[in-house]
């Protein structure tokens, strides 16, 4: 019974001994007190002792020997256990991480195995015991003075282990109360810490920097071969294109161009120097082909980074660079120049522009002192007057002004205006050098008079000839009628055919004469504007052309024709003299056919045609097409010349002014008229004229 009784009191404080090593260190985990490791530094004294003397206790029982042995293991497991958790909390983590974890896990399924082995022991050591109570009842009627002894004994031992296992279980409830406080402590912490965590890895999940840590992978001899991720937010992993599952994964795996693109010796520089470095790099790897602005520092055995896509601000650089190289070319090639007046400082910016049409002013003379004493003395208060406004009430002017550059008077004309957006109370300038347009001006200004003047000398001669030429014309084909007439039996074939060949020629030369005056006419006369309906203007000269098309068998196809703004007089010899064309020059042997139609343009295909059209007015192409022997597209322009014919009189009649009247007519009403065609094909004539949108 004392033997028993002895294992179960040794085995007691084995137990206790190892579940107070337990218990201090899980309150130094919490508060970080090193009184709170005593318990487990006494009892790496204490249980190597208590263990070795259970082993001798448990000699005549091989069973309870391998289960002293077992909780020997357990025991030498949990004391090692121990250290490392101490060791990875003197790291100092921002919070528990999962191998921390992992470590506290299997401290506690030891301790539970700790404790079911010592479990089993007792129980062991109470069924030898109920043995040996039931041999000493047999001996106590040989021996009772032996076993009243050895009852005292027991009964003493029993009373010195009934205290001792009081005290026992006294010091297991405290440290039982202990380890509730600390669990409960320790809950709070790790709440605390998981709070932390959730807001730090918000704060870095919303970040619009991607960031990253890395931790150094290094050979046996100590060198970087590489990085492995540890931590990467939202942003990262986005901008990188990236999945959360690279954690762990090392970056030359994943990202191999970093080693090409020298990224890699980059933050092989921050790891082993310990510097806070900051590129700017442009990364083609990986099909991402971006500027970033990197920014790497040592952290550990590795490095946190952080970077950002600055692809849009680098093209921006480039483009406001571009602009600026532009508009100091453009400046260059218009003879111009820029200032800018900052308000705040109340200083005035020269462009390289300025300074050069200003006479290369120097940077140290470029003010508005300066500005103003360039220009002419006659100007000077103008402009200074007009800049005063400016600056008062922010409203900009406009002004021509001279300045005397180099000996020489050159003129200019410079607009001034006033910021109100982004940087409000600034001014902005700029100057034009316009003294050779002035000059070309004046020098236009007398060509135009002389043209105009000789166009006025030349009309008035087409009209006055024409007039002039009416006369005699008439008197040669009077005379010519009276001689067929009463003469003509006593003229032989010769005379007879010469008078014919004559009136055949004053006929002409009135048609010439007629065409002529409406070609006067028309450059002349100003147009008499109205809607014109064209489908009905076409209808009256299909009665008119009645005979002609009866004679040829002409067919025409007309479709939906608009309502236009002209002169209704000039717009029907316009489409009389294209359609009489389109009968006229027909083949031979096939009946000609006309097609007319119209297409309202959009202003890109009226730019095709009419590159300075009117702003704000709709234009449409009324196209008169025929199947008869077209033209060469060479003569595209030369037909629409006055007295220009592709064939002979012998073939077609007329007088070759038709389509010049026609285009005088068309540029009338601020169109224009263009020709199309092909030999032996047929010929299209497209004329572009402004609708009248008031219907």
């Amino acid at each position: 019974m004392q033997h028993s009784n002895l294992i179960l009191l040794t085995l007691e404080m084995a137990h206790s001994s190892i579940k107070e090593a337990e218990t201090g260190h899980r309150g130094y985990h919490l508060t970080e007190d090193s009184s709170f490791l005593d318990p487990y530094n006494k009892s790496i004294v204490e249980i190597p002792l208590l263990i070795g003397r259970l082993d001798s206790l448990v000699l005549d029982s091989p069973a309870q020997q391998r289960r002293i042995d077992s909780l020997q293991v357990l025991i030498n497991a949990q004391l090692l256990l121990i250290p490392q958790i101490l060791s990875r909390l003197n790291q100092s983590h921002l919070y528990t991480d999962s191998y921390e974890k992992n470590l506290l896990i299997k401290s506690k399924r030891n301790m539970d195995e700790i404790r079911a082995c010592t479990k089993k022991i007792v129980v062991a050591e109470e069924d030898i015991y109920k043995t040996r109570v039931k041999k000493e009842s047999s001996l106590r009627s040989i021996a009772p003075i032996t076993i009243l002894v050895y009852d005292l004994f027991a009964i003493g031992l029993a009373i010195v282990l009934f205290f001792r296992i009081l005290d026992a279980l006294r010091r297991r409830e405290e440290a039982k109360n202990q380890l509730i406080q600390s669990n409960q402590f320790l809950k709070e912490q790790v709440q605390e810490r998981e709070f932390t965590q959730t807001i730090l890895r918000s704060v870095l999940d919303n970040s619009p920097n991607g960031i990253m840590a890395f931790e150094s992978v290094r050979n046996d001899k100590n060198e970087i071969e590489d990085f492995k991720y540890v931590l990467a937010n939202k942003s990262g992993l986005l901008v990188a294109q990236l999945e959360e599952s690279i954690i762990g994964k090392r970056m030359l795996q994943v990202m191999p161009a970093h080693k090409e693109e020298g990224l890699f010796d980059f933050y092989k520089i921050v790891v082993e120097k310990g510097l806070t470095s900051t590129t700017e790099k442009w990364y083609g790897g990986e099909n991402i082909n971006k500027w970033f602005l990197i920014t790497a520092a040592k952290l550990l055995d590795g490095f946190v980074v952080t970077f950002s896509d600055i692809t849009a601000a680098r093209q921006q650089i480039i483009r406001v660079n571009e602009r600026e190289l532009l508009l100091k070319e453009a400046e260059v090639l218009a003879n111009m120049g820029s200032w800018k007046w900052t308000l705040k400082t109340n200083e005035m910016v020269w462009s390289e522009g300025l300074s050069r049409i200003l006479g290369n002013t120097s940077d140290e003379k470029r003010s508005w002192d300066s500005f103003i004493e360039c220009a002419h003395p006659e100007d000077r208060k103008i402009l200074q007057n007009g800049f005063d406004n400016t600056l008062n009430k922010l409203e900009g002017f406009r002004m021509e002004y001279r300045c005397e550059v180099h000996g020489e008077i050159r003129k200019f004309v410079m607009a001034v205006t006033a910021e109100t957006e982004i940087e409000k109370g600034n001014i902005l300038g700029v100057v034009v050098d316009i003294t050779e347009m002035k000059e070309k001006e004046i020098e236009l200004g007398q060509i135009n008079t002389d043209l105009k003047r000789s166009n006025e000398d030349l009309e008035q001669f087409a009209y006055v000839a024409s007039h002039d030429l009416q006369e005699p014309l008439r008197k040669i084909r009077a005379f010519g009628d009276l001689l067929s007439k009463k003469f003509s039996t006593q003229l032989e074939d010769t005379g007879s055919d010469y008078i014919m060949r004559m009136q055949s020629a004053a006929a002409r030369m009135q048609v010439l004469i007629e065409d002529l005056l409406v070609f006067s006419r028309v450059s002349k006369s100003s147009i008499q504007a109205q809607a014109v309906n064209l489908n009905l203007l076409v209808a009256e000269i299909m009665d008119d052309l009645g005979n002609q098309i009866l004679r040829e068998n002409a067919t025409f196809q007309i479709g939906e024709l608009p309502i236009v703004r002209g002169d209704q007089p000039q717009l029907k010899r316009l489409f009389q003299n294209l359609m009489s064309n389109a009968i006229k020059f027909h083949k031979a042997t096939v009946p000609p056919q006309v097609s007319i139609s119209s297409t309202k343009l959009s202003q890109t295909d009226l730019r095709k045609y009419l590159p300075i059209a009117q702003a704000g007015i709709t234009y449409v192409a009324i196209s008169i097409e025929d199947n008869g022997i077209g033209f060469d597209p060479m003569y595209t322009e030369k037909i629409f010349d006055i007295f220009q014919r592709l064939h002979g009189r012998m073939h077609y009649e007329g007088t070759g002014i038709g389509l010049a009247i026609c285009r005088k007519i068309v540029a009338n009403h601020r169109g224009t008229i263009v020709a199309e065609g092909k030999e032996n094909v047929g010929a299209k004539f497209i004329t572009i004229l402004p609708i009248d949108d008031t219907q």
